[in-house]
């Protein structure tokens, strides 16, 4: 390679830019005014709730390597599916961070294509790894593509042959979609990847590209390599899980890199993942092809198959720090929430004291670059690029003989931080020596995250902190809360020397505690479709209507349980009597060769019985066991934010929230800008959701938290300096824990809850806190529908004073009040709509019939209303400033209003009561004529002409708001082909919804319309309801 003018390296550079702007599918970017604004730090969960990928595609990427696997393999999945879903996820993932360096499009759909035909002819997935996209490291070989290790000068060199490694994973069923940056991921050529926790901070190096795509799931799997840290560097900073092998095991042969040839640290190659699952998986496909048969260099040790660890089968060691650098206040709790949770779990815990780890860091100074960088620097100056002033640092040592400084201490495994930091700011990551210790001892070593993230308030700076050196002082005084805010916590675990796969199964046992939600497969193909097939519909008033648990099944008091999804055995675990008997089950079935051998019966575990054995042991409540309410509560409280310990579980619970049950709860006029305002904190819709079964117990256990702390606190209403916890509050008052318990009593409980927030001096509500205006409108909707829900015959009335409080809150008392687009999230018609419906309901519960007085107000405040909404021969507007959308709203609920009223007034009429004698008024011009009998009434006729709209009618299939209107509607009509559009409308919500309380509206309408079929007078069924009802009291 000739040398370069100084200024020629840009050339060079273009090029290779331009190789990965030109690789980039149009399609699949978002456009720049769509992307998050640059000062919005925590990118982390954007593309989670980024409208280019679809909901199978979102579905898709939440899934584990394995699970995807098991989904192709069942043919409810296809391989191009699979890899159009990461291709599409990993170019937003690329607008977030800039991780890649080229994207592998058509050629990842192509082999995607052939595994497909492949499926397809023989009925058999090609390998373990069959479908599942994977991306590399830029400087793992790629036959026909340059590899320059970004060094510009390397900028023509194009590998003759796949890394062996590519070669292995292809022939099990890999697909490599996208190449990702490096070199401590800040280099001339592509600039700077940054962390997509914190885009102010680096995502690691040398393979943060890798970090960054796996942080934000752009891969299934990453492949990067560690010389000291560069694998499980960047996992740690983007919260994700990466491994260090023993030195020669894993296949190196083709990745490119200068100065390849130095013996005393050996680089080896790694995989990133988000599972741990993921990761044995691709060391058992790899290892079990025996690459040492190629690359002789390699030891022949297959990756051993491990039985899972139970607690107390290992001891761990904690390194707390090196004893030359302390770690900064983050990386400290990280460790004592983990010992705790170890503790709490039966892990035998002990202290570790570091083994002259000063003399280590002094010796792998000296070896990481054994000739003074001399081979790095002459690549430099051929190239003409700078030195950038980090990598002059790190240049400034000579070469020493490698040895072994740890000697067994008595414990398996050793815990401790994965960084000084949680992450560093670009350019400044200075010392390594938390991994690379682990390098020159050449043992094994895994990072994975705690869950916890970097709360400036929480991890303050320790005021008693005194540094050892100048080096400590240094990387001591880098920690700034505020810059590290939202920071993933990591930490690492490392084992003995070969002892991987230990390693690998301790980590899997470890993370258990820490209550991570692990992303479990979504049942896609066995969802119900259409909302009506094998579903049930509960008595829940706010939850979708879907499907649900087996009502035998136990639910666990144990904390650490209830709050983690029901682990369930690796696969290949034998039958019961061989697990019984601790022997080695050949999984032959029906029989397996071990049973017949011994002669003894072979049977094999249901999936009940599949649980993991850890928690089959605990106590478990019975069936009908009384679950808390906070209608319990003699007073409720607002608890303090130190009282929880679920940070990351809310936000799982969050963004799913986000992604499956946002449109049911909130209207479609919502502007999209002010949906993270709405969904921040807001968990628990999905409580009875099993479309992803995780989040059924993580959000089932939060519940039971909240409620056990609320109990807890009751006496310390408005205490805390820090104002009230109104995540918690939330959880308790949306998040009734059975669909069927009585939601009346649980609405009941939240108003009361509600009430006490409000008179909270501590820190008030304020409805310009979307949280705010959220709970409390989403409560009123729900005591509005079970106030509204039995018409002729109700059984639940709204607290007066918490309907006060909350229109004084919202500001809403006037009548012509019609909160605006983008101002009423949940319920989008005025209160005193809502409460004039009430009322009349009211009406049919009362054993007295109503004064004169009283119905005379009720009917110039229907016609007022009426008057508000109605246009005479379709000329004038209407008088108020609305939507489209909130008109229609405004309108059906009047018409369906006006139609009550009226058949109140025709039963008194009938039964000769108080009703006032005055005809309804025709003198306005915009109120027709009252027709007779005979005709359809009015209310009938002009709700049907905003019904036939098109667009009308496709907003309100999509809508809960037009479910009451559709139920008084229903009663009203009597027509085949009315009828049928009540139907169809409602039929409509349940399978675009999934809403339980649409259903019974339905089936509460059939039964109506079947009586009708039997000749029985539309009007006689709604008057025998009225007159049951008032002799029923």
């Amino acid at each position: 390679m000739g040398s370069l003018a100084p200024a020629s390296w840009e050339l060079k550079a273009d090029k290779l830019r331009k190789i990965l702007k030109d690789s980039l599918n149009p399609k699949w970017l978002l456009a720049p005014e769509d992307l998050p604004s640059p000062s919005q730090l925590n990118i982390s969960k954007f593309i989670d709730t980024c409208k280019l990928l679809t909901p199978q595609e979102q579905e898709i990427t939440a899934c584990s390597g394995t699970e995807l696997v098991s989904r192709m393999a069942a043919g409810k999945l296809t391989a191009v599916e699979t890899v159009t879903a990461f291709l599409k996820r990993a170019h937003v993932a690329h607008q977030l961070t800039n991780f890649a360096t080229e994207f592998l499009v058509d050629e990842a759909l192509a082999a995607a294509a052939k595994l497909d035909a492949k499926f397809q002819e023989t009925g058999k997935i090609v390998g373990p790894l069959h479908g599942l996209p994977i991306s590399i490291k830029e400087h793992i070989g790629l036959k026909g593509k340059i590899v320059h290790s970004a060094y510009v000068a390397w900028a023509d060199n194009v590998a003759q042959e796949d890394a062996l490694v590519l070669r292995l994973a292809a022939k099990a069923g890999a697909v490599f979609h996208v190449r990702t940056n490096h070199l401590d991921c800040s280099n001339p050529i592509y600039g700077t990847t940054v962390n997509p926790y914190n885009r102010n901070l680096t995502s690691g190096g040398s393979s943060g590209g890798e970090g960054a795509c796996l942080g934000l799931r752009g891969s299934v799997l990453g492949l990067g390599t560690d010389i000291g840290g560069s694998v499980r560097g960047p996992a740690a900073f983007c919260g994700c899980y990466g491994l260090r092998t023993t030195a020669l095991r894993n296949p190196y042969k083709g990745i490119c890199l200068p100065g390849l040839g130095q013996e005393s640290i050996k680089c080896i190659l790694g995989p990133l993942a988000n599972s741990i699952s993921d990761i044995q998986l691709f060391e058992d496909v790899v290892l079990n092809q025996e690459p040492w048969d190629e690359e002789t260099s390699l030891v022949p040790l297959p990756w051993k198959k491990m039985e899972p660890y139970q607690p107390g089968q290992f001891t761990v060691g904690v390194i707390w720090d090196d004893g030359m650098v302390h770690p900064h206040p983050p990386v400290t709790r990280g460790l004592k929430y983990a010992v705790d949770k170890l503790k709490a779990a039966g892990v035998k815990v002990v202290d570790f004291e570091p083994y002259k780890h000063s003399e280590g860091a002094e010796i792998i100074e000296l070896l990481y670059f054994p000739d003074a960088a001399e081979t790095q620097k002459e690549v430099l100056a051929e190239g003409g690029e700078p030195v950038a002033p980090l990598t002059e640092w790190a240049f400034h040592y000579s070469n020493f003989e490698y040895h072994k400084v740890m000697k067994d201490r008595g414990v398996d495994f050793i815990l401790c931080p994965a960084y000084v930091g949680v992450a560093a700011k670009c350019g400044t990551p200075q010392y390594w020596h938390y991994t690379t210790i682990w390098n020159i001892l050449d043992q094994p070593s895994i990072t994975f995250p705690t869950g916890l993230h970097v709360d400036p308030k929480v991890d303050v700076v320790d005021a008693n902190y005194k540094p050892r050196s100048a080096t400590d002082e240094r990387e001591y005084k880098k920690y700034i809360p505020e810059a590290f805010v939202d920071a993933p916590i990591a930490l690492q675990l490392a084992g003995k020397h070969f002892r991987d796969e230990e390693t690998v199964a301790a980590a899997d046992l470890i993370v258990e505690p820490f209550a991570l939600v692990r992303k479990k497969v979504v049942d896609m193909c066995n969802q119900p479709r259409n909302g009506m097939d094998d579903v049930r519909a509960g008595l829940c008033t706010i939850f979708p209507m879907i499907r649900h648990a087996d009502p035998a099944a136990s639910i666990h008091v144990c904390y650490t349980c209830i709050n983690m999804p029901k682990a369930k055995l690796r696969t290949k675990t034998g039958c019961s009597t061989c697990r019984k008997r601790r022997v080695k089950c050949g999984e032959e079935k029906p029989v397996c060769r071990a049973c017949v051998a011994s002669g003894r019966g072979c049977t094999w575990p249901s999936s009940d019985d599949m649980y993991d054995r850890r928690h089959r042991s605990r106590r478990s409540f019975s069936d009908d066991r009384t679950l808390p309410s906070p209608s319990s509560c003699s007073k409720d409280s607002i608890i303090s934010r130190e009282l929880r310990e679920l940070p990351d579980l809310e936000q799982e619970l969050t963004h799913h929230y986000f992604n499956i049950f946002l449109s049911v709860l909130l209207l479609p006029t919502v502007r999209e800008r002010d949906l993270e305002g709405y969904g921040s904190q807001v968990m628990s819709m999905m409580l009875r959701s099993e479309s992803v079964k995780r989040y059924h117990d993580a959000a089932l256990g939060y519940y039971f938290r909240a409620v056990e702390l609320v109990n807890r606190a009751l006496h310390d209403l408005g205490a805390s300096a820090k104002g009230p916890d109104d995540p918690l509050l939330t959880t308790v008052m949306w998040g009734p824990p059975d669909e069927t318990l009585d939601a009346r009593k649980h609405v009941d409980g939240a108003m009361n809850l509600l009430k006490l927030r409000y008179e909270d001096t501590c820190s008030p509500m304020s409805m310009s806190r979307p949280l705010h205006r959220i709970n409390t409108e989403s409560v009123l909707y729900q005591a509005f529908l079970l106030a509204m829900r039995k018409p002729f015959a109700p059984n639940f009335h709204v607290d007066e004073q918490f309907l006060d409080r909350s229109e004084h809150g919202l500001n809403a008392r006037k009548l012509i009040d019609i909160l605006s687009e983008g101002d009423s999230p949940v319920l989008g018609l005025p209160l005193p709509l809502y409460r004039l419906i009430t009322d009349l309901i009211d009406v049919l519960n009362s054993p007295k019939h109503p004064t004169e007085e009283f119905l005379i107000r009720m009917r110039e405040e229907m016609e007022t209303w009426e008057g508000l909404v109605l246009i005479e021969d379709g000329g004038a507007s209407c008088p108020l400033s609305m939507t489209s959308f909130h008109k229609d709203a405004v309108t059906l609920f009047v018409l369906g209003a006006s139609l009550l009223l009226d058949y109140i007034a025709e039963f008194s009429l009938a039964n000769h009561t108080l009703w006032p004698q005055v005809p309804r008024t025709t003198q306005n011009s915009w109120n027709p004529l009252h027709p007779t009998r005979s005709a359809p009434r009015w209310q009938v006729q002009r709700a049907f002409e905003i019904l036939r709209r098109p667009a009308a009618y496709e907003t309100w299939t999509r809508c809960f708001l037009g479910a009451w209107p559709m139920l008084i509607l229903g009663y009203s009509v009597t027509s085949s082909e009315d009828i049928s559009l009540i139907r169809r409308v409602l039929t409509q919500m349940v399978e675009r919804m999934g809403y339980g309380e649409i259903q019974r509206i339905l089936d509460d309408l059939e039964g109506v319309w079947t009586k009708r079929t039997e000749d029985i007078p539309r009007e006689s069924v709604v008057m025998s309801a009225i007159e049951r009802t008032l002799k029923d009291d």
